[in-house]
């Protein structure tokens, strides 16, 4: 049944809200190297494949990690202190290493393509530390891939918008005050200021 939902979908999201029992980490593996689509991984499901990420390497469709550093520390078992000083090397080994586009979440975001390219964003703030904020950046992503970007382009776009969103959430309430429903909430009025409308 879940292999035929993936079937239908243009990209597959997995990891938020997912939760961390083994049988839940299983399925996640199973799935993520199983799903013939474009594959975001985020969340719990990278916590399930942590050491196992070049088993992604041979997937067709393409795939999207969206780590902060602590996650990406269990993956390459270099400790987030050390990526934390070298956020851009970091992004572009694991994108290497794992063949996949490697959004390296903080400050600055640094998204990393397997041809070695690093784009560093610089919109957002600190305010977007909060739960949820990192969902709403994996669907907005998945959201731009699906609608016909490029992989690499959904990943740095959405980066941006995402920070823009965080931005006009700040300006509204304040930097402490941001949750990532106002980040949601900021997104169409971000979109139409980016168009021009």
């Amino acid at each position: 049944m879940i292999e035929e939902r993936c079937a239908w979908a243009d990209v597959v999201v997995i990891g938020p809200g997912l939760g961390r029992h083994p049988e839940t980490d299983a399925l996640i593996r199973e799935l993520a190297l199983k799903v013939d689509r474009p594959l975001v991984l985020d969340a719990d499901a990278l916590n399930a494949l942590a050491g196992q990420g070049e088993s992604l390497r041979g997937r067709s469709k393409g795939t999207v990690l969206t780590p902060h550093t602590g996650e990406l520390a269990r993956w390459t078992g270099e400790k987030s202190p050390a990526i934390e000083a070298r956020r851009v090397e970091a992004a572009r080994e694991a994108a290497q290493k794992f063949g996949s586009i490697v959004v390296l979440k903080g400050a600055p975001t640094a998204t990393a393509w397997p041809d070695g390219t690093v784009v560093l964003n610089a919109s957002g703030n600190p305010g977007m530390a909060t739960i949820g904020s990192g969902d709403v950046l994996t669907g907005l992503l998945a959201g731009m891939w699906a609608q016909g970007m490029r992989a690499e382009e959904a990943a740095a776009a959405a980066v941006f918008v995402h920070g823009c969103a965080g931005d006009e959430a700040r300006r509204i309430l304040g930097e402490r005050s941001v949750r990532a429903s106002d980040i949601l909430r900021a997104l169409p009025g971000v979109f139409l200021s980016l168009e021009g409308a």
